[in-house]
């Protein structure tokens, strides 16, 4: 994980009560903010080009948002989505087609301690796999609230059902 992405993780979590001194200064912040967004983005299934002013709100970026882009949305994605294939052009579109992100070592983390590592239904130790709760080609995200450790059996007993 980046410095970057660690320092916005850990002021999220509440373990530092403020970002560093020119944290958020241009020309380095405009790069802060683009790693930041498009890791937050990744981690919930979601394209750059899909950021809202309620998600900027939710990740805490609002303020660095309105301070580096003046409040416009369309400076902000184009940033972000520099050198990324456009929404548009991506073939796996729709939620049900879409390609899943692949998870990150601190949800799978998060996830494994909070079900203590094991199978959440049977207690199973065995093949043991990250289930999403409302599925992901039904529209779930990949973040810890979303996921629970099953195992193999108890997974393909559940299918893609919520």
């Amino acid at each position: 994980m980046s410095e970057t992405f660690d320092t916005w993780k850990k002021f999220r979590e509440q373990i530092i009560d403020r970002f560093p001194h020119g944290f958020w200064s241009a020309p380095d912040g405009f790069l802060r903010v683009t790693e930041i967004i498009r890791k937050a983005c990744e981690e919930e299934g979601l394209h750059p080009s899909q950021i809202t002013i309620e998600k900027l709100k939710l990740w805490g970026l609002y303020s660095p948002f309105i301070n580096l882009f003046q409040g416009k949305m369309s400076k902000l994605r184009e940033i972000v989505c520099a050198g990324l294939p456009s929404l548009e052009n991506n073939t796996q579109k729709s939620t049900t087609n879409r390609s899943r992100p692949k998870l990150s070592n601190a949800v799978m983390s998060e996830v494994w301690i909070r079900d203590n590592g094991k199978c959440i239904q049977c207690s199973s130790i065995e093949d043991l796999e990250f289930d999403h709760i409302i599925p992901f080609s039904k529209g779930g995200s990949s973040t810890p609230e979303n996921l629970r450790i099953l195992c193999q059996k108890c997974n393909r007993r559940r299918g893609a059902n919520i």
